[in-house]
């Protein structure tokens, strides 16, 4: 946690702190940087004390999770950013940094996972890099990128799941390097006048309002594999048409490598498989007709579930007044989520 005096005072709460009566066991006794829950009391002892940033890892220090105040008073109101929200930031804090020094090429890339936002794509394209992104979930596939292209031109790997790299000295996650790249892009938009909200909205009226969110449906035991199985594949052989009102324009199958393209020949509907370009697993991606918008599902490789994650965008010229953006993404995630859990328990 840093003071608000300069970001030059640092006081350390981990697994190797001595401990501080300021700050109870966080919830579950678990330290995970994606449960926004554990900012609570730091956030509290943050108001109180004139703190300007929060900065959490997990116990063995290889993800980050960040909260800010929403202005420069410290002690108003405060909000966590999502794994795929420090993505972009730190994504465009990067190549933003790299393009000002003059150091940018088009041979210069970034690197993300399939079900990592689509926005950290938007920014590098912005700044003339490519982004390595037809990688299946796991930080290991963004290691093997790096090798694959070369770590020369390599500049930023990221996960939704907060895990962040820059570097070539490693080929995994890192989160104390992710601190310090947050704790300078807090200092830089001090320096300003502004918070890494304020930053994340200006990225948001650039390339258009991005939101995300997770499901897990839970299915344990013998019989949770299974149904694990029936469900994934009634994804690819019974593919939804149509979810939230918003046809579905095609399904990309990982595992079979095959894609499905929905459209009307003669009045009936096409699904003619195609192939596939990409990485072999068990996922399966539905994108809606609206550009950004797409579904995945895939099961755990550690946990007895499926993950389900939903990204929903509007274009920049529908996010001037964030609020309303921010309105209309929730209602539709929230109707996403209501029909998958209604098909999930169909079939489990």
């Amino acid at each position: 946690m840093l003071r608000g005096d300069g970001f030059d005072d640092v006081e350390v709460y981990g697994p190797h702190a001595e401990p501080n009566p300021d700050f109870p066991n966080v919830p579950g006794h678990v330290s995970n940087p994606e449960n926004a829950a554990i900012f609570d009391e730091p956030i509290r002892y943050a108001r109180q004390t004139g703190r300007e940033l929060i900065l959490a890892t997990d116990p063995d220090a290889d993800r980050l999770g960040c909260a800010a105040p929403l202005t420069l008073d410290t002690a108003g109101p405060w909000a966590t950013f999502t794994g795929n929200q420090i993505a972009a930031l730190l994504t465009d804090f990067v190549l933003g940094d790299r393009a000002q020094a003059g150091t940018l090429t088009a041979d210069h890339y970034v690197v993300k996972t399939l079900v990592t936002t689509e926005l950290v794509r938007r920014i590098a394209e912005s700044y003339g890099a490519r982004c390595e992104g037809d990688l299946l979930v796991g930080f290991k596939n963004i290691a093997a990128t790096i090798d694959r292209c070369g770590p020369d031109r390599f500049l930023f790997g990221t996960e939704e799941s907060h895990g962040y790299l820059i570097g070539q000295y490693v080929r995994d996650k890192d989160g104390p390097v992710a601190c310090m790249l947050m704790s300078e892009l807090a200092a830089e938009l001090k320096s300003h006048g502004q918070t890494p909200h304020d930053r994340l909205a200006e990225l948001y009226h650039r390339h258009g309002y991005h939101q995300e969110k997770v499901i897990n449906l839970v299915m344990e035991g013998s019989e949770g594999m299974a149904a694990m199985n029936r469900l994934m594949t009634v994804l690819r052989t019974e593919p939804i048409r149509e979810l939230g009102g918003m046809p579905v324009a095609s399904v990309r199958d990982y595992l079979n490598s095959i894609r499905l393209n929905f459209g009307l020949v003669g009045g009936s509907v096409d699904a003619a498989p195609q192939p596939l370009v990409g990485p072999v697993g068990d996922m399966v991606i539905m994108d809606l007709a609206q550009d950004g918008n797409y579904v995945a599902a895939r099961p755990s490789g550690t946990e007895p579930k499926i993950k389900i994650y939903l990204f929903a965008r509007l274009a920049p010229t529908d996010s001037n007044d964030l609020e309303a953006a921010k309105a209309t993404l929730t209602r539709r995630l929230d109707a996403w989520d209501q029909e998958l859990r209604g098909l999930a328990k169909q079939y489990c």
